[in-house]
């Protein structure tokens, strides 16, 4: 039996309605993705500082090392500070010690930090869409119910799920143009060897101080 031109037309339109709420849903479960990344990111850093007195540098270190494995693109930031151009003009072998040494050095400062959040809790504000795919989700720090500073992270999709990619306090200028700025300045002044012993000399100065210093 045929079906009437509106009968046809109204099986038309619910399809298409089912289409894009499937795909609101989709994409809302994407951005939810990224905000559980945070959450589990703030989490791992309040349960650490918690504990930090059971633990030695060491300890500490290793469990801000798998923390920030699960929630960063580490080596996405670490080529994007020196440059896609002048990352593939190293070496292998120079790739990977760079790489191991901007890990070392973000885990050392997270360390570092801290103990700025000693006695603060953080909020999650919502998330955004972002610029170039990605989505912001934003984090207020307080204080005895006072917001003392917000922090927006930004995250992209990998094969590993949502990562943090970027983080900007205070809607200040990003940690990674901050550290692309820095780090060109040394690569300008010494070449990336350069750059590599900075980073060495940095990260043990950190570890020496026990990782107790903040903002």
């Amino acid at each position: 039996m045929l079906i009437s031109g509106q009968v046809r037309f109204l099986a038309v339109a619910i399809l298409a309605v089912m289409l894009v709420t499937a795909g609101s849903v989709a994409r809302a479960n994407d951005r939810a993705g990224a905000t559980e990344v945070v959450e589990h990111f703030q989490n791992g850093l309040l349960y650490t500082l918690l504990h930090q007195r059971e633990m030695d540098y060491d300890t500490r270190i290793q469990a801000l090392e798998a923390l920030i494995a699960e929630t960063f693109d580490v080596e996405r930031v670490a080529r994007k500070v020196i440059g896609g151009e002048r990352f593939h003009e190293l070496s292998v072998s120079e790739q990977r010690r760079y790489q191991t040494l901007f890990t070392r050095y973000v885990v050392a400062t997270q360390s570092r930090r801290l103990g700025s959040l000693e006695g603060k809790d953080f909020v999650p504000l919502g998330r955004r869409y972002g610029p170039n795919g990605t989505v912001v989700v934003d984090v207020s720090f307080r204080e005895q119910g006072r917001e003392i500073t917000t922090v927006a992270y930004i995250l992209l999709p990998t094969g590993k799920g949502w990562r943090i990619v970027d983080v900007i306090i205070d809607g200040g200028v990003s940690e990674l143009t901050l550290r692309r700025s820095e780090f060109s300045s040394v690569v300008r002044a010494k070449g990336v060897d350069g750059l590599m012993a900075a980073l060495d000399e940095k990260i043990g100065e950190l570890a020496r101080a026990g990782g107790r210093r903040t903002y």
